[in-house]
């Protein structure tokens, strides 16, 4: 099967859903949590953000979002070197922390409401890379818009994790599944023969 597959996730994103989408079994939540934040008690991110896509400037036009070790990233490009206009509105119900600007140039901005809960971008694209890194601060629910030369963008030209799936829709959502339920000691007891 090919990597760079499409694959249909529906609007929010729930990680079981996600898994029988992507036709994997139940480890793959576990697989998702060991790359996930640590301590996040809000639940597991879907497998199908995890994972870099190595983008590379002067790939496909869109832009690329992704879940690592180090939280998200999000770049933007397009093949050629003609002016392409990337814009996005982030909305994250807990709010972001930790961004760092990639390869802004003076036409690129990046605003942060008062919150921290809604994180607006805007590219001005030559071909090169654009993005930013940042963390969602464990929220269970991120909603995501993206624009091209001011027009929403496809879900075609939107590319999440290593395997480069496109979501459903633009706008779309990433929702983290709720941790299963620890075992209490009376769930773990046993009995005892004597």
């Amino acid at each position: 099967m090919s990597s760079r597959r499409r694959t249909s996730i529906s609007v929010l994103c729930v990680a079981a859903t996600t898994a029988a989408l992507l036709g994997v079994g139940a480890g793959s939540a576990t697989a998702a949590a060991e790359g996930d934040s640590p301590g996040c008690s809000t639940g597991v991110l879907p497998n199908v953000v995890m994972g870099s896509p190595d983008v590379k400037p002067g790939q496909a036009l869109g832009v690329y979002l992704w879940h690592g070790s180090n939280g998200y990233s999000l770049r933007a490009t397009h093949p050629g070197s003609k002016r392409v206009v990337i814009a996005g509105r982030l909305s994250a119900s807990t709010g972001f922390s930790h961004i760092t600007k990639v390869r802004f140039e003076k036409a690129d901005s990046l605003t942060l409401s008062a919150d921290h809960k809604t994180m607006t971008f805007r590219f001005t694209n030559y071909g090169y890379i654009d993005g930013i890194n940042f963390s969602a601060d464990c929220s269970r629910l991120m909603r995501v818009k993206i624009r091209i030369n001011d027009a929403v963008a496809s879900p075609r030209q939107i590319k999440l994790g290593k395997h480069r799936s496109n979501p459903t829709s633009n706008p779309f959502a990433i929702e983290r599944s709720r941790p299963a339920p620890r075992p209490t000691p009376s769930d773990t007891a046993t009995a005892t023969i004597g």
